[in-house]
């Protein structure tokens, strides 16, 4: 494998896609006595780490505090039958409505 240090680059391409040396970086890396730490992109350092969660985030209220609004409020769409005969699998599916909502009125009561 080919390394190169001043570039950070390695034939087998970990090195460029994880930020990371990979094995065959970090033997060149400790031939020369360095620490492969030093050798990191800066994204995988400790400081970019504090940098990024320095900020806070104020909690927001729950879902049920939330107010409520009657505007812009999602529906589901009209169902509309196809034209033609009902085929079988189509009488099947309104069958298994029938039996959902049947059941569903069932439970409510």
């Amino acid at each position: 494998m080919d390394v190169d240090l001043g570039k950070s680059i390695c034939t087998c391409r970990f090195w460029q896609i994880t930020g990371m040396p990979c094995v065959h970086a970090c033997a060149t890396i400790s031939k020369i006595n360095r620490n492969p730490e030093d050798f990191c992109h800066h994204w995988l350092t400790m400081e970019a780490y504090r940098d990024t969660y320095k900020h806070s985030l104020n909690p927001i209220p729950g879902q049920d505090l939330w107010e409520r609004s009657e505007q812009n409020r999602s529906h589901a769409p009209k169902m509309k039958r196809k034209p033609g005969p009902i085929t079988q699998k189509d009488g099947k599916m309104l069958m298994k409505s029938h039996l959902m909502s049947r059941s569903q009125k069932l439970k409510s009561s």
